[in-house]
């Protein structure tokens, strides 16, 4: 894969994707200059407090160079099956983030989040919108350095994971009551993925699977939680799943869908 970065004062390089970690959403990029280019040294996020003054590096909003700071909320921060989070769910149910209230906006990722003596404890992923303010995650620089031991050593796992292009939530009690009551769900179904939505052009998305939808089941197999779909998909090995759903005012539905690899 070709990527290209551009500079502040214009110049693009060319550079290409050597390693990616598909856990993390983490990339290696070779990239190819004519003349020396800067550094900036990792620090220990394993030294941060809640609290702590942090600044977030980014291009936001497509505003290059953009600089927002703020403060240290949590350092291990858990957001698998936290419905206000709109992410790719096999990414999101195996990491854990910094988080912090910098603002982080869309073409912030990828920049680092760093700490007052310059260094870098995290690498920008994503920010809530909808309502949500003052609420940012970063991959802890930990992370990063595993990934280059492990590529370094030849041990990094390059394999990808199978995805069906979904953006979910898991159903729990609160949101199952609140759909029952609103006619949106069957009184006999109260755990699932409610589908957030679907990425276009993806395996769910072309199936037909819609906002609304609550997957029940994948192979007969109740799915209950974002790891149960990752697993089932996983051990699909990109062979068609039958996905059995529920769609308000259509009842329970089944529709085959091959998953395809997404890193």
């Amino acid at each position: 894969k070709q990527w290209y970065q551009r500079r502040v004062r214009g110049e693009k390089l060319s550079g290409t994707v050597v390693a990616v970690d598909p856990n993390t959403d983490l990339a290696l990029i070779k990239v190819k200059a004519n003349f020396e280019l800067p550094e900036i040294a990792m620090g220990d996020d394993t030294k941060l407090r809640p609290g702590q003054w942090v600044a977030a590096i980014g291009n936001s909003l497509h505003f290059p160079n953009t600089v927002t700071a703020g403060i240290i909320s949590n350092i291990s921060r858990s957001i698998a099956d936290i419905p206000v989070v709109n992410y790719n769910a096999s990414k999101v149910s195996r990491s854990k983030y910094i988080q912090t209230d910098a603002a982080i906006n869309p073409g912030s990722s990828g920049g680092p989040l760093i700490n007052l003596n310059g260094e870098v404890i995290g690498v920008n992923t994503m920010g809530l919108t909808g309502g949500a303010n003052g609420i940012a995650f970063s991959i802890p620089i930990t992370d990063v350095k595993r990934f280059l031991r492990e590529f370094s050593a030849g041990t990094q796992n390059m394999q990808s994971s199978y995805s069906l292009g979904l953006q979910i939530i898991t159903l729990k009690d609160d949101m199952a009551s609140f759909l029952h009551h609103n006619g949106s769900l069957d009184p006999s179904v109260n755990s699932g993925i409610y589908v957030f939505d679907t990425m276009r052009n993806s395996p769910a998305h072309r199936a037909g699977l819609q906002k609304g939808d609550v997957i029940i089941l994948i192979n007969k197999v109740a799915i209950c939680s974002r790891s149960d779909l990752s697993n089932a998909l996983q051990q699909s090995n990109g062979r068609p799943v039958t996905v059995t759903f529920y769609r308000p005012n259509r009842g329970f539905l089944e529709v085959d869908i091959a998953p395809i690899l997404s890193s």
